[in-house]
């Protein structure tokens, strides 16, 4: 009888420990939306304006670029296959250096003919300065491979997020191995806040 007490007991605390972890899991992803109303201009002329996190879903970070209408998961990645995506990219958080996470993401629609697989990697905290300042970063790398029938295509692309607001302030495609095009390296010029 003894036993069976300390073990719920043992039980009950890795519970709470869980619970806990699940807490601090869910405010860093809630941190890393920047607040509605930032707006940022980059070097391209492009402008983002952040809109806060969904009201029915925290995970989805609300923006317009250049006044079309994008969200994006954990303020990452667009969702082609949201719950994949999203057990993926909680690995993340909360960041640190070093910290990565590879997943599959099944396309909708597309059958075996077209998988993905996301990669993405805490590499650094890096203080950076930028046309709109100088900011405390994660530098992120984002690396998904795209394979259609025989044929793969993969991008790296580095990513730097301020670490006090999660405002993106830095983007560069380093590879591009038959991906396509992709939006141009930039750097934030401008940041006005709420």
């Amino acid at each position: 009888m003894m036993y069976r007490g300390w073990f719920w007991v043992v039980l009950a605390v890795a519970g709470g420990a869980q619970a806990a972890d699940d807490a601090q899991q869910r405010a860093a992803i809630a941190a890393f939306c920047p607040a509605a109303g930032t707006v940022v201009v980059s070097t391209t002329g492009d402008v983002r304006a952040y809109l806060g996190p969904a009201t029915n879903d925290p995970e989805l970070c609300r923006q317009t670029l250049n006044d079309r209408p994008i969200d994006l998961l954990f303020n990452l990645e667009q969702p082609m296959s949201p719950d994949a995506q999203r057990v993926i990219l909680r690995r993340l958080f909360p960041l640190q250096a070093g910290r990565k996470t590879t997943g599959d993401v099944p396309m909708p629609g597309m059958g075996n003919r077209l998988a993905v697989q996301d990669v993405m990697e805490v590499l650094r905290e890096e203080q950076i300065t930028v046309p709109a300042g100088t900011f405390d970063t994660w530098a992120i790398q984002y690396s998904p491979s795209i394979r259609n029938g025989e044929r793969i295509r993969r991008t790296v692309r580095l990513l730097w997020f301020d670490k006090a607001t999660g405002v993106a302030v830095r983007a560069q495609t380093s590879v591009n191995d038959g991906y396509g095009d992709l939006p141009p390296d930039w750097e934030a010029a401008r940041i006005t806040r709420p």
